[in-house]
């Protein structure tokens, strides 16, 4: 497609409105809307203190431009203050730094006086001396829960923390976002409880495909557990999976729902040919990487047309 751009247009338009050169510009292009999104959050990270309540309503609302995801996220996971006065934002991240080196301190106690159970990744990051198991092992120091976490939880938080890994160089940054992510996921996770608002939307959206997969015994083949147990960290690119955690870092563990809905959507037609449950779980076990675009984008559409939920204080049966 051939953008055709009158650059006198753009200088008219600039002079008729008074508006900037860049705004006219963007906005010949299509990207006023864009430009709209984008002036709405440089206007709530001016504020002091920063609202964190609406931006959770921001990112709710909206995928995060590149360029903020980085602090957006920081802020929404309690690691940056929310005050921009000087001695108190250097005051709060020297805290944060000493009980960071302690944690560190800490992992390499452990390391050295016993065998941790090492949990094989698929990938790992050079630009970091941490690996995921140790940023989940600080974690799980830091909340008192190392002798009492199950492996398979451990397995999950060892995935989820692994993007992060990739998205920052600072590896303080890495382990608090991380952390405030997964204190967050682990507040509001509940995998019953999102099972079930799976069977209901599947049944509401395309009743054919419920009663298929009832007929086949084929729902304990979907794998819920990897799903929501990781957040989706096990399955998703890391680009697309970004676009989601925007929508939960603001607290919505409903959207993750919708992702799972869209997959098994995704799937419709070679589910209605299987007549047998080993298939079911042959064909979910690993996301099409050129679709996964497609299916996160629709599954946030769903989300959206069903009321863009942060969460559901009743659990309604499926029928």
């Amino acid at each position: 497609v051939t953008l055709h751009v009158s650059f006198a247009g753009i200088m008219s338009a600039e002079v008729d409105s008074g508006k900037n050169f860049r705004s006219a510009y963007y906005g010949s292009l299509g990207f006023r809307e864009e430009e709209k999104v984008i002036n709405q959050l440089d206007a709530l990270l001016k504020e002091e203190p920063i609202d964190i309540l609406k931006l959770q309503d921001f990112c709710l609302k909206h995928s995060l431009p590149l360029f903020y995801r980085s602090l957006v996220w920081k802020l929404l996971s309690k690691y940056e203050p929310v005050h921009k006065d000087k001695e108190t934002y250097k005051f709060i991240i020297s805290q944060r730094r000493e009980e960071f080196h302690d944690l560190k301190s800490a992992l390499r106690v452990i390391e050295s006086s016993q065998t941790i159970c090492h949990i094989s990744l698929k990938t790992s990051s050079p630009n970091h001396s941490l690996k995921a198991e140790d940023i989940v092992t600080m974690y799980c120091i830091q909340h008192d829960i190392l002798n009492i976490i199950h492996y398979s939880d451990r397995v999950d938080l060892c995935a989820m923390a692994q993007p992060f890994l990739e998205w920052y160089k600072d590896e303080m940054d890495v382990y608090y976002v991380f952390s405030g992510f997964a204190s967050l996921w682990s507040s509001i996770f509940h995998l019953e409880n999102m099972i079930k608002e799976f069977y209901h939307f599947l049944y509401n959206l395309d009743p054919l495909v419920y009663h298929h997969l009832e007929s086949l015994q084929a729902f304990s083949s979907i794998p819920f557990n990897r799903w929501y147990g990781s957040c989706f960290a096990s399955d998703l690119p890391l680009a697309e999976l970004e676009i989601l955690w925007d929508r939960v870092i603001a607290g919505s563990w409903v959207v993750v729902i919708f992702v799972s809905l869209s997959i098994v959507l995704y799937y419709k037609r070679q589910l209605l040919m299987t007549s047998n449950y080993k298939n079911v779980s042959k064909l979910l076990e690993q996301l099409p990487e050129k679709d996964s675009s497609l299916i996160v984008q629709q599954g946030l559409e769903m989300w959206i047309d069903n009321g863009s939920h942060k969460h559901f204080s009743s659990h309604k049966k499926s029928k």
